[in-house]
């Protein structure tokens, strides 16, 4: 009989790591992530572009060298098809609208490609622990910083341009450490969350607060449910989701100068020591009344706030922002790529998936004050596409070996 944690990513072995092509994809792999870790850090802005185009270059490379080795495709169909029917729609519209908004459509194209990728290699627990340990390092560097540099403000951004960015980078850390644990918590995951906790506070940002809580207990309430369990509850919170922040978008600019936005002014002053009103209903309300009659397919991929009014702002909303340049359709299309993903990640049923599922969940709360995964701090985003494509690879292994397994166990006579 097999023991539980048997099929643990920590405790799966693949015979096939010694086939032919294992190396080219090992390099390409580290390759791929190094040039990840290295686009949000501060120094690394000019060369942004040039970062891109090696990601987009390994991991097309890296999707070549893997096809000769990986059997059938391991991603889900509806997944594939959704996501090109994304890039499709917005290519059309780069084309539609005189071929502008260029930037956006290579973004798309980046976070497509790095969950694909990362999701068909084959991770394993020693692989997710280097990961893990470079992540460490990162977090222990950075709070040393902030320690020598005699930072006494809340808004710490250490390497990194500004603490709403980095804020994503320590989610992906926290992330990064639940996969590497799995439940069974040792003196370095501790350190790593001590670390992680303390830079997040340090950031002073309320939506990757808000987001990291969200995380945290959607994992604790996956962790022991079967696979119709965390589909009803991952179902549930999703739509829930959905309709609280789309809601919230739209009524967040109409409460500037009632009762109500006074009093939660207030409160959030009390307790936060921040404003309520941040000058993001501003922008929303702008950007609202700016696509009224365009809903549909929105003004362009180009299209940002700064382009319509006389402002500095960003929307920080991935609803609002995506709804300006890509309309109503490119909404649903993007939410439907969401929607494919926690289905496949539900589906693997293991506790990577479920710590990868959790994180898409919880970054939807978050893109309701910011715009990572999408554009705007996309750097930044892209460790989160990263996160979830090896929680999607470890929970397909897991899947794969089990299967495998029973299938040896029916076949063999009693």
């Amino acid at each position: 009989m097999l023991k539980e944690n048997s099929l643990s990513p920590n405790n799966i072995s693949y015979n096939g790591l010694r086939d032919e092509g294992l190396w080219e994809e090992s390099i390409l792999m580290a390759l791929i992530l190094g040039c990840i870790l290295l686009l949000p850090i501060k120094v690394m802005a000019p060369l942004t572009s040039l970062l891109y185009c090696a990601v987009i270059v390994f991991e097309l490379l890296y999707m070549l060298v893997s096809a000769k080795r990986i059997k059938g495709n391991r991603l889900d169909i509806g997944l594939l098809i959704s996501a090109a029917a994304l890039f499709l729609y917005l290519l059309g519209l780069y084309f539609g609208f005189g071929q502008k908004g260029g930037e956006r459509l290579i973004q798309t194209a980046l976070f497509l490609l790095t969950l694909i990728s990362f999701s068909r290699y084959q991770w394993t627990g020693r692989n997710v622990h280097r990961l893990f340990l470079i992540m460490l390092v990162l977090m222990s560097l950075c709070l040393a910083y902030w320690f020598v540099s005699g930072r006494i403000t809340n808004y710490y951004s250490a390497f990194y341009g500004h603490g709403n960015g980095f804020a994503v980078v320590i989610l992906a850390a926290i992330a990064i450490t639940f996969l590497d644990c799995q439940m069974k918590l040792e003196s370095l995951h501790v350190l790593s969350l001590v670390l992680c906790g303390i830079l997040l506070s340090f950031t002073n940002s309320r939506s990757a607060l808000l987001t990291c809580l969200i995380f945290i207990i959607l994992v604790l309430a996956l962790k022991n449910r079967d696979e119709s369990g965390a589909r009803f509850l991952t179902n549930a919170v999703f739509i829930c989701i959905l309709i609280g922040v789309l809601t919230f978008s739209i009524v967040y600019p109409s409460l500037y100068g009632t009762n109500l936005g006074f009093q939660l002014e207030s409160l959030s002053r009390e307790w936060l020591n921040k404003n309520f009103f941040s000058g993001r209903e501003l922008v929303w309300k702008m950007v609202l009344l700016a696509v009224h009659g365009n809903e549909a397919l929105g003004l362009g991929l180009q299209m940002t706030p700064s382009m319509i009014y006389n402002t500095d702002f960003s929307s920080h909303n991935m609803y609002l922002q995506t709804i300006l340049q890509s309309g109503v359709v490119g909404l649903l299309l993007l939410l439907c790529l969401f929607w494919m993903i926690r289905g496949k990640l539900v589906e693997c049923g293991d506790f990577s998936s479920r710590v990868g599922v959790s994180l898409l969940l919880a970054m939807l709360v978050h893109e309701c004050l910011e715009v990572s995964l999408t554009q705007n701090n996309f750097t930044y985003g892209l460790l989160i596409w990263t996160v979830i494509g090896i929680s999607l690879a470890l929970g397909q292994s897991s899947k794969s070996v089990l299967n495998d397994r029973e299938g040896v166990c029916l076949s063999t006579p009693l």
